[in-house]
């Protein structure tokens, strides 16, 4: 059972700077490849902060979340929300920046992925996440362009004397937003029924 040991607390100077990062590395991008981002799709609940301030700093108005949870229990996934479905699908090859706080094994984001495919099967996909796990940094999906702002060991595909040493974080990111019960509860939830 995880504790809040287990936890490093990321601050907000620490979060600005990874989104300015990825902010820099999007823009750089869109220049290279002259497009401009039609909307955004935060992946609730990690990714919504990090999608309004990425949107902001693009300057892109439209947001348009999708939020999942995680039956850990019956290894389902739920959809609660997919606001995608009130777009105007007229929209034939919408360049569509979708963010994410963590990547653990990717099988939310690959979920999402598939919906938005769904609904645009011509889209163009750019994927940024704050966080990745160093197990899972190749994606299964075709995205025009993704990034991260850090690497780290959640998952524990490689020794953590391996991961210490190579500067990675061996313990959960605690974003600056997040309640410390609340995600505790939730990795356990995830550790006890294998999710």
């Amino acid at each position: 059972m995880l504790t809040e040991k287990d936890f490093v607390l990321m601050s907000w100077n620490t979060y600005q700077e990874y989104i300015n990062l990825l902010a820099q590395k999007i823009n750089n991008f869109l220049q290279e490849n002259k497009l401009t981002i039609n909307f955004v799709v935060p992946i609730l609940r990690g990714g919504a902060i990090p999608a309004i301030s990425l949107a902001y700093q693009l300057n892109v108005f439209e947001t348009y979340p999708i939020q999942l949870k995680h039956d850990y229990k019956n290894q389902s996934i739920i959809i609660l929300e997919n606001s995608i479905e009130h777009i105007d699908s007229t929209q034939k090859s919408p360049v569509i920046l979708l963010v994410d706080g963590y990547h653990a094994t990717g099988r939310t984001t690959y979920y999402v992925y598939d919906i938005i495919k769904e609904a645009f099967p011509s889209s163009k996909i750019i994927y940024v996440t704050l966080g990745r796990d160093v197990g899972y940094l190749e994606n299964q999906r075709s995205f025009i362009f993704s990034h991260h702002a850090f690497v780290s060991n959640e998952c524990n595909k490689i020794p953590k004397e391996q991961s210490e040493k190579e500067g990675m974080l061996v313990k959960y990111t605690l974003f600056p937003w997040e309640v410390l019960e609340d995600e505790i509860q939730n990795m356990n939830d995830e550790l006890k029924y294998g999710g």
